[in-house]
């Protein structure tokens, strides 16, 4: 194997992601549904996820939010600020449905997928069989068979694998075609791989970032200040998007000048890019300089230069809470919802905290074990060893930050997890039922109004009375 070769399947693995996300329906369905999911974004963008889409395929529809994680995932659709559209990729396939490519684009977004096809390229396994040796090549702890059997169910789905009785699987002739044409990440790129990543050192920060976490090191009431801003960033690649924003603000630029680049670069609209402005203030990668005169920090400018993603994390820790704290937290495989409480002693919603999931996971600091599942990588580890941490969380800490309405602005870029499926489906039914949950008119749905508020990150509650607003937001 060529160094080149080598270094190319590293990148492969440390591009992808672990877990396949979950497609409501029976297996058998799946292909058809997404064809038609896609077809109908294809008529006309989706900009309220709470409905449910008219479906031939299926005889139970759920809301498009439920379906949006997996088309996104696979990149056919994009969400941005809160509306679906198509991707270009999910345009050629709205054009010409495939399996095989649909095939394609589960190998190119997730681990492990066309490696079990070649686990079955020289005899018929059944899926036990393929699991151990799937874990036994690739050093894996899966507690279960839940992530082999997803990938199983796929291929067959999609005409890759045949049952050929005594619970064993084959390759058919499109599942061998399939896989002659991949580029798969080998045992020895990945045993490679794993001990460069607990072997590497991780590059001490540029003096500019040093100076932020020794001011952090040296005076821990600045961990009070720390913000919990929103943040919108344009995605994918949200890192490598923020690098290009700061390196054309390295010398002053008007806001005019810096809106219409970002329209520009990332096809968005100025309501979008108002979004973020908060963000890029607070966190330290801009600074105004004059009225509505912008330019890159020193820390950012530092961080561009050196290349290192490490350099924007810590930047980013010195500025908000619950950052190398978040790398802590998940030292141990958990579950979202378990960070999410986390988050909260800090002031952060889950809305926020995926956000900073996704910088960690971009940046290699944290993996997904499986489906909503994460852990801090070795690196990450490392790096928050290294941080200036909250030992201790007041109250003072949980307090809402005093904010301007623009601040408060929130973008829906990404999807709730099945976990805030819950609250959007009570705030559905209670506008249709007056008297829901057995409370007197009207109350289930106020509560679930204030509810959702809460979830955007407003200090919301419910009123009520005669006379009275029926619920108060701030």
């Amino acid at each position: 194997m060529s160094m080149l070769d080598l270094q190319q399947q590293k990148s492969e693995w440390k591009r992808k992601g672990w877990s396949i996300p979950d497609l409501r329906g029976g297996k058998q369905e799946w292909f058809q549904l997404v064809t038609e999911l896609v077809q109908l974004i294809g008529t006309g963008t989706v900009s309220d996820l709470s409905l449910c889409p008219h479906l031939a395929t299926v005889n139970v529809n759920y809301p498009w939010r439920t379906y949006a994680p997996f088309l996104k995932g696979v990149g056919l659709i994009s969400n941005r600020s809160g509306t679906l559209n198509l991707t270009e990729i999910g345009i050629k396939f709205c054009q010409a449905p495939s399996k095989k490519d649909l095939a394609g684009m589960l190998h190119d977004k997730y681990r492990l997928f066309g490696e079990v096809l070649e686990l079955m390229r020289i005899c018929p396994k059944t899926v036990e069989e393929i699991d151990k040796d799937l874990c036994i090549a690739y050093h894996l702890d899966w507690a279960n068979l839940s992530n082999t059997r997803r990938r199983m169910d796929w291929f067959e789905v999609l005409d890759l694998i045949q049952c050929i009785g005594n619970r064993k699987w084959s390759l058919t002739n499109d599942g061998l075609n399939f896989l002659d044409q991949l580029h798969l990440v080998t045992p020895e790129a990945l045993e490679s791989y794993l001990v460069e990543t607990e072997d590497n050192k991780i590059e001490p920060p540029p003096a500019e970032i040093q100076e932020l976490l020794s001011a952090l090191e040296d005076d821990p009431s600045l961990h009070k200040k720390r913000n919990t801003y929103n943040i919108w960033v344009p995605s994918p690649n949200r890192i490598e998007n923020l690098r290009t924003i700061v390196q054309f603000s390295f010398e002053r630029v008007t806001r005019g000048e810096l809106f219409n680049f970002i329209e520009e670069e990332f096809d968005l609209k100025v309501s979008s890019v108002e979004s973020m402005m908060p963000f890029l203030k607070a966190d330290g990668l801009l600074e105004e300089v004059g009225k509505n005169i912008y330019i890159a920090t020193s820390a950012a400018k530092a961080w561009c230069e050196s290349g290192n993603d490490l350099d924007f994390i810590r930047i980013l820790h010195s500025h908000k809470r619950f950052v190398g704290e978040l790398l802590v937290a998940a030292k141990n495989e958990s579950v979202r919802n378990d960070i999410y409480s986390q988050a909260k002693k800090y002031g952060l919603n889950s809305e926020k905290t995926r956000w900073i999931i996704g910088f960690l996971l971009e940046a290699g600091l944290l993996e997904e074990t499986k489906y909503l599942h994460i852990k801090t990588t070795p690196t990450g580890l490392k790096l928050a060893a290294e941080l200036p941490l909250s030992e201790t969380i007041s109250e003072d800490m949980c307090e809402k930050d005093s904010k301007t309405a623009s601040e408060k602005t929130v973008v829906y870029n990404e999807v709730a997890d099945n976990g805030d499926d819950k609250l959007f489906d009570a705030l559905s039914a209670s506008a249709t039922d007056p008297k829901a949950n057995g409370k007197a008119s009207g109350v289930a749905f106020e509560e679930s109004i204030a509810a959702v508020f809460r979830y955007m990150g407003f200090d919301a509650k419910r009123i009520g009375g005669p006379g009275n607003t029926d619920v108060i937001d701030r």
